[in-house]
């Protein structure tokens, strides 16, 4: 068959299902060009397999220019000749000693991926990468190999090329890296060519640069460009595919927890864009919205404007109409989350109060069907508190009702307990370190502790917390476990336990009961 005239994918079906080869003669200049590749590999000692070139052919001579056939030949390295033990990973390996060698794998590279003029009349000319970032219409005036882009992406070799240069390695030279690294990755988000798997591949190197740990380098670097990717992605979120705009979605919430690219995105309309995901059917989507909101509504005066826009009501139908089944789940704890973050303004928790969905009782519904000490049951509890822990009640909030809670949030702290303990006892028995607690229950803990202290202030209520079995005891343990020791919630955990150990008193007082 003519190679020439299938995909990549074609070509992997037909030899695996038909058992049709490649015109022989393509084939062998290919072989040629893999052999020549796999030579250079073996002088730096990088090549994981030596064995290849013996497979791919010892009376195989090799050439230094190859042939002119691109994309069959990125697919005979990529795994299309010695299947997985050869791929595009070793091509692009990092420990390459000699400039010579790395500037050989760096044109092969950069022919295979072969960015050229979409006129075919002008011809293909090999031009290094660090001249090409600096085009602002790259890849408006330009094609290229989607696949073998696809591949470089994933395995951040742009990043490591730039960074690399012309050898001059200083501060100046490696942000000015890191700037064109951000601006080739905004392009090809916007590139009209580009498939949707690549640009799924962009956005999760965004994510990786942003979830790398901060070391004064080239992740801080990165961050110092989020305008120019906050545009990419809002324009993705606005014009994309489902698929594409969960993806930038998701790519923003990671890049949210800084206060500037806020900032950024809000001047960019995206609360119009949130409430536009919102009403959508897909539940990725829907989530992902929903933690990017998380963000945007720790700000009283973003809370104000997501109001007046409309969000509060969308949210609160949401919350109304989104049934309580498991696969559910992990968007109804985003969901609990905003609607507890939207207490924070007065008049939007009033709002919510008066609402007809009737929040609070949907809360408690949520709850109850929640994993014990799972994340919903966390973010359920924590909006509740939010809802309950005011100077004046809302004669729609009743706070009795919400402290019939106490009796399961109060088996859900003794079963954490239960398990700290336990994980603790088995390390000690192995001679392993003291584990580290479990986040979620962590968290829930804590939001348990704040609800359950916000509703002690009322004495009626706290009396009605200590007549539940063990909650004394349940405290008390509490004060040794993990939670503890976290400077946010020691004190509040104290004065709670205080509170109900006073409250069990005198009830033992009044009923005559021994202590």
């Amino acid at each position: 068959i003519d190679s020439l005239l299938f995909s990549e994918e074609s070509m992997l079906w037909l030899k695996g299902s038909l058992g049709l080869q490649p015109n022989r003669s393509l084939e062998w200049e290919a072989r040629i060009f893999v052999k020549s590749i796999l030579k250079i590999l073996q002088e730096e000692n990088v090549l994981r397999t030596p064995d290849l070139l013996k497979d791919v052919g010892d009376d195989v001579p090799t050439e230094k220019e190859p042939i002119n056939v691109l994309k069959y030949l990125a697919f005979c390295f990529d795994g299309g000749l010695c299947g997985p033990r050869l791929a595009l990973m070793d091509l692009v390996c990092e420990f390459i000693s000699t400039p010579q060698s790395q500037q050989k794998i760096d044109e092969v590279v950069m022919f295979l991926l072969h960015i050229r003029p979409k006129d075919f009349t002008q011809p293909f000319r090999g031009v290094q990468l660090r001249f090409l970032v600096h085009d602002p219409n790259l890849f408006e005036n330009n094609i290229f190999n989607d696949r073998v882009m696809h591949g470089l992406v994933e395995l951040g070799w742009f990043e490591q090329a730039l960074l690399r240069g012309d050898g001059k390695r200083n501060g100046s030279a490696e942000s000015s890296a890191i700037e064109n690294y951000a601006q080739f990755l905004a392009r090809l988000l916007e590139c009209k060519t580009a498939s949707i798997n690549l640009k799924a591949a962009v956005c999760r190197q965004i994510m990786k640069c942003y979830n790398r740990v901060p070391d004064g380098g080239s992740d801080d670097s990165m961050r110092a460009h989020f305008g120019v990717l906050c545009q990419a992605l809002m324009e993705m979120v606005r014009q994309s595919t489902i698929y594409l705009r969960a993806y930038a979605t998701l790519t923003l919430v990671n890049m949210a927890s800084a206060e500037e690219v806020q900032n950024e995105i809000m001047k960019m309309s995206i609360i119009d864009t949130c409430i536009k995901n919102l009403k959508s059917s897909d539940d990725d989507l829907i989530r992902y919205t929903l933690a990017l909101l998380t963000h945007l509504t720790k700000s009283l005066a973003r809370v104000k404007e997501m109001d007046r826009a409309g969000v509060t009501d969308v949210v609160l139908m949401l919350l109304e109409k989104t049934p309580s089944m498991a696969s559910k789940q992990p968007l109804l704890a985003e969901l609990a989350g905003v609607v507890g973050q939207l207490c924070n303004d007065d008049d939007v928790w009033k709002k919510m109060c008066h609402h007809p969905c009737h929040p609070v009782e949907k809360l408690m519904t949520l709850y109850y069907s929640g994993p014990q000490g799972g994340r919903l049951r966390s973010k359920a509890v924590f909006a509740l508190k939010m809802f309950v822990d005011r100077p004046k009640q809302h004669g729609a909030v009743k706070r009795e009702a919400v402290a019939t809670l106490a009796k399961t949030i109060l088996e859900d702290l003794a079963a954490g307990c239960k398990e700290e303990l336990l994980e603790k006892k088995n390390a000690k028995n192995e001679g392993l370190p003291k584990p580290e607690a479990n986040p979620q229950n962590l968290d829930f803990a804590a939001n348990s502790i704040l609800l359950l202290g916000s509703l002690s202030k009322s004495a009626a209520i706290c009396s009605m917390i200590a007549k539940n079995k063990d909650a004394e005891a349940v405290l008390t343990n509490l004060t040794f476990a993990e939670i503890g020791q976290v400077d946010s919630t020691r004190d509040k955990l104290h004065k709670l336990l205080r509170r109900v150990s006073e409250a069990v008193k005198h009830d033992r007082h009044v009923t005559g009961k021994p202590s």
